[in-house]
């Protein structure tokens, strides 16, 4: 008897090709950078891509499989990076990259009270 396996996750190498495509396709050729993980110096904690956002504007995104979580040291950079005021995201699927780049709904201008 064959067992079943379970799905295929996507890999986070494709989901990185694909969200790094995306944002630059939305904010720029140079506006999405990269880090390149390096254990020996203490930087493979650091989010896997900082996006320049226009504006003098960056947020910082570590990407994961569907259902991974980060890391505790990874946790604790976002963390830090919010604390300082950066964005810290970390993105599981394209749609959540996608949903990122949507326009923010418009809320209606409020209207003055009349004078009774």
């Amino acid at each position: 008897m064959r067992k079943s396996r379970k799905p295929k996750r996507p890999l986070e190498s494709a989901l990185r090709r694909n969200v790094i495509r995306l944002f630059r396709a939305h904010f720029g050729t140079m506006a999405v950078i990269p880090l390149i993980p390096d254990a020996a110096n203490g930087l493979d904690e650091y989010p896997d891509l900082i996006i320049l956002t226009g504006g003098g504007s960056c947020a910082f995104v570590e990407l994961k499989r569907p259902g991974e979580a980060p890391r505790i040291g990874q946790r604790r950079v976002l963390g830090q990076l919010r604390k300082a005021g950066y964005p810290g995201l970390v993105i599981e699927s394209m749609k959540q990259a996608a949903a990122l780049l949507a326009p923010a709904p418009e809320t209606p201008p409020s209207t003055p009270p009349s004078p009774s």
